[in-house]
């Protein structure tokens, strides 16, 4: 198994919602503020030290539950079978 990154590590300020489903493996990271991750109907808190994995073709919605901005780091990473 090889381990690609699917890019660069991304810093959001969260103000929308909404579900999404992806093709890599995603990392947040809760640098600050508070919030609700839903994965695939699983509901897990977001604060501050925070580090959540999110499986491919998983449904999954982050939602700021704070008053303040909620700041995700996160990266994606793609996994390939290797052929031996």
């Amino acid at each position: 198994m090889r381990l690609k990154s699917r890019g660069s590590l991304f810093r959001l300020a969260l103000k929308r919602r909404g579900y999404q489903v992806s093709r890599y493996f995603r990392v947040f990271f809760v640098e600050a503020g508070a919030g609700t991750i839903y994965v695939d109907g699983k509901e897990y808190a977001l604060v501050p030290g925070n580090c959540v994995a999110v499986e491919p073709g998983e449904l999954h919605e982050v939602v700021n539950t704070g008053t303040s901005e909620l700041i995700l780091t996160y990266f994606g990473l793609r996994v390939e079978k290797s052929a031996g």
